[in-house]
C-alpha cells in the first residue's frame, strides 16, 4: 500500500497519513494535529499498544515516516521500552 496524506476541503487541509512508517518498524495510520509548523514537518499522533503517541511526520525520500517527540508521554513505546 502506498503511503499518503489525506486532505479535505478545497484548501486541502490534512487530516491522516496512511501507511507512516514508524520508529519501532511498524507501520500506522498517523492522526494529523494541527497545522504544519515548519515546511519539512505536521504535527501528528499514532496508536501504538493502545496509547497514543505524539510526534510529528516528515518524508525521507520517497517514504513518510513518524518521528514521535522525546519528551512525549509516550515516546519510548515506539523504542521498545515499554
Amino acid at each position: 500500500m502506498k503511503t499518503q496524506i489525506l486532505t479535505r476541503g478545497p484548501w486541502q487541509v490534512p487530516y491522516k497519513a496512511t501507511n507512516v512508517l514508524c520508529e519501532d518498524g511498524v507501520r500506522r495510520t498517523a492522526r494529523i494535529t494541527r497545522e504544519p509548523d515548519t515546511f519539512f514537518s505536521i504535527p501528528a499522533t499514532v496508536q501504538a499498544r493502545g496509547k497514543t503517541v505524539t510526534g510529528f511526520v516528515t518524508s525521507r525520500g520517497d517514504d513518510l515516516i513518524f518521528i514521535a517527540y522525546a519528551y512525549g508521554k509516550n515516546h519510548a513505546i515506539l523504542d521498545g521500552e515499554k
